[in-house]
């Protein structure tokens, strides 16, 4: 109960890298769709229809980034970058697709934004790729 109470941070590394994780693997899920042909053709046919900007591209790129940031966040590998390409994306959808609507329909989408940005500005943290490759504050000189 005590750790409850206390103001500092407790087991925060640990917390960062499982959420961090989870949220990479719903966009690699989310992103999968990029591979199914079919899905990815609907996909096309609805962009031409409410008239978005490149119909037949921006599906292919928004899964894509989908995918890939999303492999890239769950094993914390660019981190921040993933998590700028998951901003990026997630705000187009949320603004350009979804017309800014976040507190009803869109705000899953919008989630996204917000937990991305948390990576954005904190990184992998202390259990990523990113601490083992890039890291050199523990390096001896």
């Amino acid at each position: 109960m005590n750790k409850l109470l206390q103001h500092t941070p407790y087991r925060s590394g640990e917390a960062l890298a499982a959420l961090r994780f989870m949220l990479g693997f719903m966009m690699a899920w989310h992103g999968f769709e990029v591979f199914n042909s079919a899905k990815m053709n609907d996909y096309v046919k609805w962009m031409n229809e409410i008239h978005f900007f490149l119909p037949d591209i921006s599906p292919y790129l928004g899964k894509g980034a989908e995918f890939f940031a999303g492999v890239f966040l769950m094993i914390g590998l660019f981190t921040r970058m993933a998590a700028l390409v998951i901003v990026a994306t997630m705000s187009g959808i949320t603004f350009g697709i979804g017309q800014g609507r976040i507190l009803m329909e869109d705000q899953h989408p919008f989630l996204f934004v917000i937990i991305a940005a948390l990576y954005l500005f904190l990184g992998g943290g202390e259990y990523s790729l990113d601490k083992m490759f890039f890291d050199k504050s523990d390096k001896v000189k």
